[in-house]
Protein backbone atom coordinates (compact mmCIF):
# COMPACT_ATOMS: atom_id res chain seq x y z
CA UNK A 1 0.00 0.00 0.00
CA UNK A 2 1.26 3.44 -0.89
CA UNK A 3 1.67 6.51 1.21
CA UNK A 4 -1.26 8.82 1.93
CA UNK A 5 -0.31 11.28 -0.81
CA UNK A 6 -0.36 8.51 -3.44
CA UNK A 7 -3.63 7.08 -2.13
CA UNK A 8 -5.32 10.50 -2.28
CA UNK A 9 -3.93 11.11 -5.78
CA UNK A 10 -5.25 7.71 -6.92
CA UNK A 11 -8.67 8.60 -5.51
CA UNK A 12 -8.67 11.96 -7.31
CA UNK A 13 -7.68 10.26 -10.57
CA UNK A 14 -10.43 7.67 -10.14
CA UNK A 15 -13.04 10.35 -9.47
CA UNK A 16 -11.94 12.34 -12.52
CA UNK A 17 -12.54 9.37 -14.83
CA UNK A 18 -16.28 10.05 -14.41
CA UNK A 19 -17.50 6.57 -13.51
CA UNK A 20 -18.93 7.70 -10.16
CA UNK A 21 -21.44 9.98 -11.91
CA UNK A 22 -23.41 7.09 -13.39
CA UNK A 23 -26.64 5.92 -11.71
CA UNK A 24 -25.94 2.24 -12.37
CA UNK A 25 -22.44 2.56 -10.88
CA UNK A 26 -23.80 4.14 -7.71
CA UNK A 27 -26.62 1.62 -7.41
CA UNK A 28 -24.30 -1.35 -7.90
CA UNK A 29 -21.88 -0.08 -5.27
CA UNK A 30 -24.64 0.44 -2.73
CA UNK A 31 -25.88 -3.09 -3.44
CA UNK A 32 -22.32 -4.43 -3.06
CA UNK A 33 -22.00 -2.68 0.29
CA UNK A 34 -25.27 -4.19 1.51
CA UNK A 35 -24.26 -7.65 0.29
CA UNK A 36 -20.89 -7.35 2.03
CA UNK A 37 -22.62 -6.42 5.29
CA UNK A 38 -25.06 -9.33 4.98
CA UNK A 39 -22.30 -11.79 4.12
CA UNK A 40 -20.20 -10.70 7.10
CA UNK A 41 -22.93 -9.92 9.62
CA UNK A 42 -22.16 -12.89 11.88
CA UNK A 43 -18.44 -12.08 11.80
CA UNK A 44 -19.22 -8.47 12.70
CA UNK A 45 -21.33 -9.59 15.65
CA UNK A 46 -18.54 -11.89 16.85
CA UNK A 47 -15.79 -9.27 16.45
CA UNK A 48 -17.70 -6.58 18.30
CA UNK A 49 -18.62 -9.03 21.04
CA UNK A 50 -14.97 -10.01 21.44
CA UNK A 51 -13.52 -6.49 21.15
CA UNK A 52 -16.15 -4.38 22.96
CA UNK A 53 -18.50 -6.93 24.56
CA UNK A 54 -21.36 -5.59 22.41
CA UNK A 55 -24.44 -7.77 22.30
CA UNK A 56 -25.94 -8.80 18.98
CA UNK A 57 -28.89 -6.47 19.65
CA UNK A 58 -26.62 -3.50 20.43
CA UNK A 59 -24.45 -4.20 17.39
CA UNK A 60 -27.50 -4.39 15.14
CA UNK A 61 -29.06 -1.19 16.49
CA UNK A 62 -25.88 0.90 16.65
CA UNK A 63 -23.74 -0.50 13.85
CA UNK A 64 -25.57 -2.55 11.21
CA UNK A 65 -29.32 -1.89 11.25
CA UNK A 66 -29.15 1.79 10.49
CA UNK A 67 -26.68 1.07 7.66
CA UNK A 68 -29.21 -1.28 6.06
CA UNK A 69 -31.88 1.39 6.48
CA UNK A 70 -29.69 4.14 4.96
CA UNK A 71 -28.65 1.93 2.03
CA UNK A 72 -32.28 0.94 1.33
CA UNK A 73 -33.47 4.54 1.57
CA UNK A 74 -30.69 5.69 -0.75
CA UNK A 75 -31.45 2.94 -3.29
CA UNK A 76 -35.12 3.91 -3.21
CA UNK A 77 -34.44 7.63 -3.73
CA UNK A 78 -31.21 7.67 -5.73
CA UNK A 79 -32.73 8.12 -9.18
CA UNK A 80 -34.95 10.96 -7.93
CA UNK A 81 -32.05 12.61 -6.08
CA UNK A 82 -29.95 12.48 -9.26
CA UNK A 83 -32.59 14.04 -11.55
CA UNK A 84 -31.67 17.38 -13.02
CA UNK A 85 -33.82 20.22 -11.76
CA UNK A 86 -35.01 22.96 -14.08
CA UNK A 87 -34.71 26.41 -12.51
CA UNK A 88 -35.52 29.93 -13.57
CA UNK A 89 -33.14 31.37 -16.13
CA UNK A 90 -31.77 34.89 -15.57
CA UNK A 91 -33.17 37.56 -17.86
CA UNK A 92 -29.67 38.03 -19.29
CA UNK A 93 -29.89 34.52 -20.74
CA UNK A 94 -33.36 34.81 -22.29
CA UNK A 95 -34.15 32.02 -24.71
CA UNK A 96 -32.17 29.40 -22.81
CA UNK A 97 -32.98 26.89 -20.09
CA UNK A 98 -31.17 26.47 -16.78
CA UNK A 99 -30.74 23.30 -14.76
CA UNK A 100 -29.14 22.15 -11.55
CA UNK A 101 -27.26 18.87 -11.94
CA UNK A 102 -26.71 16.99 -8.68
CA UNK A 103 -23.27 15.47 -8.96
CA UNK A 104 -20.56 14.43 -6.50
CA UNK A 105 -17.93 17.06 -5.75
CA UNK A 106 -14.97 14.72 -5.55
CA UNK A 107 -12.87 12.91 -2.97
CA UNK A 108 -13.95 13.02 0.66
CA UNK A 109 -12.15 12.16 3.88
CA UNK A 110 -14.44 10.25 6.24
CA UNK A 111 -13.60 10.35 9.92
CA UNK A 112 -15.58 7.89 12.00
CA UNK A 113 -16.30 8.06 15.74
CA UNK A 114 -14.09 5.67 17.70
CA UNK A 115 -17.01 4.19 19.63
CA UNK A 116 -18.80 2.96 16.50
CA UNK A 117 -16.04 0.93 14.86
CA UNK A 118 -18.03 -0.43 11.93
Amino acid sequence: MGNIKNIVQDQHDYFRNGSTLNYDFRKQNLEKLKTMLQKNEQKIYAALKQDLNKSTHETFTTEIGFLYHEIDMTLKNLKFWMEREQVNTPLTHKGTKSYIYKEPYGVTLVISPWNYPL
